[in-house]
């Protein structure tokens, strides 16, 4: 807003009043980079030694070597590497997994048809960090050990999980279908008394439209399948924490020249155990006018326990948390899916499918009411009676009719418990929900034309409508000390009294946006073909493009990013993320 980042006479300013990097100085002078060598392969053994039995050995290898390296030369604008740094990190993976798989079907009676299923797996993984890191570097040197001070970083993991499991099915008369299981599992990352857990499941299903009545009757000139099903089981998350987030750790350090350790700020819980699901499902499955337009419902009711979650502890205990078991969670909405052939012909077919589903999550049963998230700045929390990872911050104070209630000066100011007779906001600070990540609803529609089966045309759409994010990013960027936003940009025009955005930087929920989008997720024309040289049966080219478009009013880069990856705890965080790439590929596979 107030400084040109270009350089002059080679020197780039620094681009706040901080000393910040300079953005430009990062892309001319900086050299990151990231090189990932990947290989994944499976074999199969399938075997039918009689009739009706079978048995079948799948093993997966997945071994990947990720290399990351980082410079930043000397005398630059970088905040804390002003002598430069040079990083290089490795990160070695292997993963294998090994099932197997028997089953048999035989006939009880003309009627009656079982099937049993069982089976055992057993997947192993291995990883292995190593980072070096240097600053005060050498001249012209860019490797991790030229710089005068070095940090050496390196941490191993090994994870093990066991399944067995067995499941019985009758089919009777081609309509009904009875299934029954369980299955124990069990994985190194818990402890010894908790690691195995069973979790047993039970579903049925009626094929309606298969009885003689209703091929008699009318309906089946309009509704040729109808099949109602029901579904109960349970299920446990076995990867939900790291191989040794149940234990008490220790870091290695020098101190005056002499090696120690020094315990991590968790205390461990060796008793934890996985996090446990029930699920209640029932459905409908329909299929009209031969085929052309299906449809399929499903409602479920899912129970989850003992969450993994941690817990603050007090100052007396020696550490800031402990990973427990706290708290239940429920889910409870539908799924709806339509499947239509709009147009078919000798030569062209068209096939649409729409997707829709609404999700409501509701917390329960943590101690003290909330808990927040360490990934969450202190603004995500789990709160009895509320959605999973709710933001839970400072507001603004508003007069009744919702306009913002300023101070004497025209600053925004945050809300408290109660006003003065002046109707000012005093007694200090209010806390309250200003928004909520979870989506009040998500759809997806797919469309797929062939023509004449050489000639495949795919686009699907991506909608995620109703729910918040929280725009730290944005955030940041009004500080003064920053001021690298157009809302900044707008108080040195004098649109804002002086000081009003060091007055909103306050107000956290002041920075909650709708988050809501649709996106062209992927568009792919492929061409089939056979070519008449080297013996090749047939081949095929596509060229796919993904994320191409993203329609949506968020005032950062991407809604769909998030600063904690992954959890499912805080979601809708956005603090400086890259926003997902727009991709182009182009394939061709041949069958010999």
């Amino acid at each position: 807003n107030s400084i040109d980042p270009r350089p002059v006479s080679g020197v780039y300013p620094s681009s706040s009043i901080l000393n910040r990097t300079n953005p430009v100085e990062a892309i001319d002078r900086f050299d990151f980079r990231q090189q990932i060598n990947r290989f994944v392969g499976d074999l199969h053994l399938t075997l039918t030694p009689f009739e009706g039995f079978g048995a079948e050995y799948v093993l997966g290898v997945d071994n990947y070597t990720q290399i990351g390296t980082a410079y930043i030369p000397p005398g630059t604008t970088a905040a804390g590497y002003l002598l430069g740094l040079a990083r290089r990190g490795n990160r070695d993976v292997f993963q294998i997994n090994n099932d197997i798989t028997l089953r048999y079907a035989f006939s009880l009676s003309e009627d009656i048809q079982s099937t049993t299923v069982g089976g055992a797996t057993l997947q192993y993984q291995k990883g292995e960090n190593f980072t070096a890191q240097s600053t005060a570097l050498t001249p012209i040197v860019q490797i991790a050990t030229a710089g005068a001070t070095q940090v050496l970083g390196e941490f191993r993991s090994e994870v093990i999980i066991h399944g067995i499991f067995a499941q019985e099915t009758f089919g009777i008369a081609n309509r009904l279908f009875i299934t029954g299981a369980g299955r124990f599992d069990a994985s190194s990352v818990f402890g010894e008394d908790n690691r195995w857990q069973f979790y047993p499941k039970a579903s049925v299903s009626y094929l309606l439209s298969e009885e003689g009545f209703w091929k008699e009757s009318g309906m089946a000139d309009y509704i040729s399948g109808l099949k109602l099903r029901a579904s109960w089981g349970e299920s446990g998350g076995l990867t939900a924490v790291g191989p040794f987030d149940r234990l008490t750790t220790y870091t290695s350090v020098s101190y005056n020249s002499k090696p120690g350790l020094v315990t991590s700020t968790r205390k461990g819980t060796p008793n934890i155990k996985p996090e446990r699901q029930r699920e209640i499902e029932v459905g409908t499955d329909l299929s009209f006018f031969e085929d052309r337009l299906g449809l399929e419902f499903t409602y479920y009711d899912k129970f989850t326990s003992d969450l993994l979650l941690n817990r603050t502890l007090g100052p007396t205990s020696a550490f800031l948390n402990q990973l427990q078991n706290v708290g239940e969670m429920t889910n409870k909405g539908f799924e709806v899916l339509i499947r239509t052939v709009p147009i078919q012909t000798p030569g062209f077919r068209w096939n649409s499918t729409i997707t829709y589903s609404q999700n409501r999550n509701e917390v329960n049963g943590v101690e003290g009411g909330r808990l927040g998230f360490a990934d969450g700045f202190g603004q995500v929390y789990a709160m009895n009676g509320q959605p999973l990872g709710i933001f839970f911050t400072t507001q603004y104070a508003r007069n009744p009719d919702g306009s913002l209630l300023l101070t004497a000066t025209g600053l925004p100011q945050r809300e408290q418990v109660s006003r003065t007779t002046a109707g000012q906001p005093t007694g200090g600070l209010l806390l309250g929900i200003v928004g909520d990540p979870n989506p009040d609803w998500t759809a997806s529609w797919t469309n797929e034309l062939e023509i004449e089966k050489d000639w495949n045309l795919r686009m699907q759409w991506d909608a995620v409508w109703g729910f918040d994010v929280f725009n730290f990013t944005r955030r940041v960027g009004v500080h003064p000390n920053y001021g690298n936003l157009e809302e900044y940009g707008r108080e040195l025009a004098g649109e804002f009294p002086a000081g009003y955005n060091l007055a909103k930087f306050a107000i956290l929920g002041g920075f909650i946006e709708d988050g809501s989008y649709i996106k062209l997720r992927e568009l792919s024309l492929s061409y089939s073909f056979l070519p008449d040289f080297l013996g090749i049966k047939a081949a095929r080219v596509s060229v796919i493009g993904r994320n191409l478009l993203s329609i949506d009013d968020y005032t950062g880069w991407d809604p769909e990013t998030n600063a904690a990856g992954q959890s499912t705890g805080v979601r809708g965080f956005d603090f400086n993320e890259v926003p997902i790439p727009r991709s182009y590929s182009f394939s061709l596979m041949l069958n010999l």
